[in-house]
């Protein structure tokens, strides 16, 4: 029946030995006093690109996404897991300046001071134009919007456009690299080696830890960790921004991951430069190559060859359509959805039966002395004995 014993708020010295600690400072607002480390990195030159290229990572954002407004974020909480207890003690915050990066992290030396910290963390994300994470919609946002509700604060500062990376690399590389986490995006895509980075599972104990003991030491690694995800970001962003373009020069799959997005948000002339691009070079580029994942050259050149028809029909250029896949059964004798849409437009669209019940009757020879069939084979199996039965009850064409 004892009464809780109340919180003292941690010394003015605390905070001044953390910020000098971690090379920052402490400032006041009308909450109170919060930590921040300021820094300006410089970037490596880069080329520019436009407001409508970010804005189509964004899944086609109207009007795209100005350079100029971005903010890069990236938290730090207590757990790893969304939930009421979770509180983020670690906000970087950056800028794009000429040339450089202007990066706020800012500290929570202690529960009781969460009102301040959470003033400067929503001030500054207020004043941006666009917000730029990695799984930030589904993590990072609903773990502020949290905090500043139950600080009695209305989260409506981070109701901004939201450019959340970890869904266009995840089109892009996920059929190469598999998982797509940011570490091992940075490792295999960007080409950025961490060292002795900290691990991200024992943040959350590491900072437990520092509340225990008041070790300010115990932060300087957590907070080299954020800023390396802050950094990253930008770079990436660069990286998935290039990767859309006509002349990218990535791996194969990355470029029909890029195809597949452009596709999506309606950049179809893009995309079709894409897919041309990776077909003119599957029959002479991929041969003897070996790729990670579960994806092999002749299966890309089959699906590319696939996606390119449709869009030429779609398109109303059929005679581009029959081309590819006439080109994708000759070299593809595996293809059966070639097959069957190549004869459905020589039957329907050239009108000779004659040529369209050729490829039936070649596709399902080369079936029937397959030893395997896989699911997806077996589908393709049923339409071409319908075509094939169709056609053969049809009266033979006349000679002129």
């Amino acid at each position: 029946g004892r009464a809780a014993r109340p919180r003292t708020p941690p010394a003015e010295a605390d905070l001044v030995a953390l910020a000098a600690a971690l090379d920052g400072d402490v400032r006041e607002n009308t909450f109170g006093p919060y930590v921040v480390v300021e820094q300006v990195l410089p970037l490596p030159p880069r080329l520019a690109w436009s407001s409508l290229e970010a804005g189509w990572l964004a899944g086609g954002h109207e009007g795209g996404l100005a350079e100029e407004g971005l903010c890069f974020f990236d938290t730090e909480t207590t757990g790893l897991n969304g939930g009421v207890g979770n509180h983020a003690f670690l906000v970087a915050l950056a800028w794009r300046m000429k040339s450089a990066l202007l990066m706020r992290q800012y500290v929570l030396p202690d529960p009781s001071l969460e009102a301040p910290f959470l003033e400067a963390v929503a001030a500054d994300i207020g004043a941006s134009g666009a917000l730029v994470s990695y799984n930030g919609k589904t993590f990072d946002v609903p773990v502020l919007e949290g905090r500043l509700l139950l600080a009695r604060r209305s989260p409506g500062c981070l109701e901004l456009p939201h450019l959340d990376l970890l869904h266009p690399a995840r089109r892009l590389f996920k059929a190469r690299l598999g998982p797509c986490n940011l570490q091992n995006v940075e490792a295999m895509v960007l080409g950025r080696d961490r060292g002795d980075d900290v691990p991200g599972f024992l943040i959350p104990e590491m900072y437990f830890s520092y509340l225990r003991h008041r070790d300010p030491e115990v932060l300087r690694d957590v907070v080299a960790h954020n800023r390396q995800d802050v950094v990253s970001l930008s770079l990436l962003l660069d990286h998935l921004v290039l990767s859309l373009r006509e002349d990218s020069n990535g791996h194969p799959l990355d470029r029909f991951g890029a195809a597949r997005l452009l596709e999506g948000v309606g950049a179809h002339d893009r995309a079709v430069a894409l897919y041309v691009a990776l077909w003119e070079e599957s029959d002479v580029a991929w041969n003897g190559e070996v790729w990670p994942g579960t994806w092999t050259p002749s299966e890309l050149a089959c699906v590319v060859g696939l996606r390119l028809a449709a869009i030429h029909r779609r398109r109303g250029s059929t005679d581009l359509g029959e081309e590819v896949l006439a080109r994708l059964w000759r070299r593809h004798p595996r293809a059966w959805e070639a097959a069957i849409m190549l004869a459905k437009h020589l039957e329907h669209r050239r009108k000779d039966r004659n040529a369209a019940m050729e490829v039936v009757t070649a596709a399902l020879a080369a079936m029937d002395s397959e030893r395997y069939l896989s699911v997806n084979e077996e589908r393709c199996l049923k339409p071409l004995h319908r075509r094939y039965l169709r056609l053969s009850r049809k009266k033979p064409a006349r000679a002129a």
